[in-house]
């Protein structure tokens, strides 16, 4: 069944008149279906106060639906996150009579310049062209990052995730990296629906046996043993990196970033040095495991720059 998952930016209330509000943390998740397709967004909505949750939005989407209102600092830091993390699918809604050639200096040398832009905010056309952006099936091991986890009272361990890649099985035995834990698929929910199998794309409530939610954490992912690498706490990752032009400050040796990946966020020691605008090899120093799949965009993230705190991605030497 065709799916898509959104980072919704710009104006986070937007998603109230696409879908259904579901699970809310420190980001609130909304889905709709039309016909056969599912689409989830992915809401920051404690941004700019707190980062972590526009990394989130940006990294564990397929696309990105940007809804603006008004062209400001949080806007262009969010078009800033989402350029880092690679997008190059998804819309961009204006409204308050703004027009594309507006919005177009922010998008100028990035990969968001793809991005379809419209003027139309009723929530049918949207909904109609957000399903042009449903995800094809990704095949390989299947590869699910925990966004949430609890217990359930008479089911156990629950947890939410997006199926990354490939599809997960009821009865299927997976690990959940970083830890060498083991669980068994119990259960398995797309959307309130008990079904047996869920592919690329889906966001699965999963049951769980033998692992309790204590041993979970936010950016656990399941995946079958042996198909994940785990960076342990001060491993040095090799990266070639690039510096977004609009981090005046650029990196430097000593310095503390956060790095994103998937709902990961994890600090690192910056060991190298890369000014704004450039590309450059340096080596990330974590604090604390990084769960990694060879092919990982890694978001770089300085907490301490208000004027800029989206330094710019990198990806493994």
């Amino acid at each position: 069944m065709p799916a898509v998952t959104l980072g919704v930016l710009g104006t986070f209330d937007y998603a109230k008149e696409l879908g259904k509000k579901g699970t809310e943390s420190d980001v609130a998740l909304y889905t709709f279906k039309e016909g056969d397709t599912h689409v989830s967004m992915i809401v920051p909505f404690r941004y700019p106060e707190k980062l972590a949750p526009l990394a989130y939005a940006v990294n564990a989407c397929d696309a990105i639906l940007v809804v603006v209102d008004a062209i400001n600092r949080d806007l262009g830091e969010q078009l800033v996150a989402a350029a880092a993390a690679g997008h190059d699918r998804g819309l961009i809604v204006l409204r308050n009579y703004l027009q594309p050639e507006q919005i177009a200096p922010l998008l100028k040398g990035t990969t968001l310049e793809s991005l379809a832009i419209t003027t139309d905010d009723k929530p049918a056309e949207v909904r109609q062209k957000i399903l042009d952006l449903a995800t094809e099936h990704r095949d390989g091991d299947v590869r699910i990052p925990i966004d949430h986890h609890f217990n359930v009272k008479g089911i156990g361990t629950v947890i939410l995730g997006f199926v990354d890649q490939g599809t997960v099985n009821k009865h299927d035995t997976l690990r959940v990296y970083p830890s060498t834990k083991t669980c068994i698929v119990r259960s398995i929910q797309v959307h309130d629906v008990d079904v047996a199998t869920a592919q690329t794309g889906d966001h699965v409530g999963l049951a769980l046996k033998n692992i309790t939610n204590e041993d979970l954490g936010r950016g656990n992912v399941l995946a079958p043993d042996d198909t994940l690498r785990v960076a342990d706490a001060k491993t040095r990752l090799k990266v070639n990196a690039h510096v977004s032009p609009f981090f005046k400050p650029g990196l430097a040796s000593g310095g503390v970033v956060h790095v994103g990946a998937g709902w990961q966020f994890v600090p690192a020691r910056i060991h190298g040095d890369v000014a704004a605008g450039h590309d450059g090899t340096l080596e990330l120093e974590l604090e604390a495991p990084l769960v990694l799949a060879g092919d990982d965009r890694l978001l770089i993230m300085n907490l301490d720059n208000a004027a800029q705190r989206i330094v710019g991605h990198a990806l493994l030497a």
